[in-house]
């Protein structure tokens, strides 16, 4: 609700936020006209395109091992040439007690008994892909969170919610994480190892990668986030214009 004052009294007018809207026979047209809009607002952003990716979900669900998924990166790498497969990512189940939907959903640890250190591990999996020229990605859900988990058990005050001590109503055993909560995002950030994390401020500082949010707490006051701005997209939370 927006108040005006009268005049000479105050504000007295308001711009509206852009309403965008879309036409089209069925859903996908209508999400592929979008999807147009938004590659002519940023042109360099999809120039390159995107990898070609091959997902384990439907494949396996939550019954993740080692050489279940090794031989699927096999198959993807002696298909390559036929499906152009350039990244092989490892879907819902690689962490916490996520054996199925209704637990471990915000424990964005290894799942040990899944994935014991050792030759078949994560990243022996990891190196396994990369050996066969494919890129290696893990699944995230980063926003939202099972109840029957870690991280709700310990945080409650972490789930978005309209008012104090009420949750949501809960769809598919899952609540959402108020990532506006200085605490919850910084856990979410650090879920990445240091290494991965300072790889990925490079990668936007070098312009090898055109998509990046971050803190200042996280990744420091003196990094150069803006030299590739006019061809990227950077979301800098509590950052100021001089932190750059």
């Amino acid at each position: 609700e927006v108040t005006l004052a009268g005049p000479g009294e105050g504000q007295n007018s308001y711009d509206t936020p852009w309403l965008f809207g879309s036409y089209g026979d069925g859903l996908n047209e209508i999400a592929a006209r979008f999807h147009s809009y938004v590659r002519s607002l940023h042109p360099r952003l999809f120039s390159h395109g995107r990898p070609v990716i091959l997902n384990t979900w439907e494949a396996v669900y939550f019954d993740h091992n080692f050489d279940t998924l090794k031989a699927l990166a096999d198959r993807a790498a002696d298909s390559a040439v036929e499906s152009g497969v350039e990244r092989f990512v490892v879907d819902d189940g690689w962490f916490g007690s996520r054996r199925d939907d209704t637990s471990g959903l915000g424990d964005w640890q290894i799942a040990q008994d899944v994935w014991p250190d050792g030759p078949k591990s994560l990243k022996a999996l990891a190196d396994y892909v990369h050996a066969k020229g494919m890129e290696f990605g893990l699944w995230f859900e980063p926003e939202m969170v099972n109840p029957d988990s870690d991280v709700a058990r310990n945080h409650p005050d972490w789930i978005l919610s309209p008012t104090t001590g009420r949750l949501p109503l809960q769809g598919r055993t899952q609540q959402v994480l108020d990532l506006t909560n200085p605490d919850a995002f910084d856990y979410i950030y650090g879920c990445m190892d240091l290494e991965t994390r300072e790889q990925r401020v490079m990668d936007f500082a070098q312009g090898r990668t055109r998509l990046f949010g971050t803190k200042k707490s996280l990744s420091g006051s003196g990094c150069n986030f803006q030299r590739y701005c006019h061809r990227a997209i950077f979301m800098g939370i509590d950052y100021e214009f001089n932190d750059f």
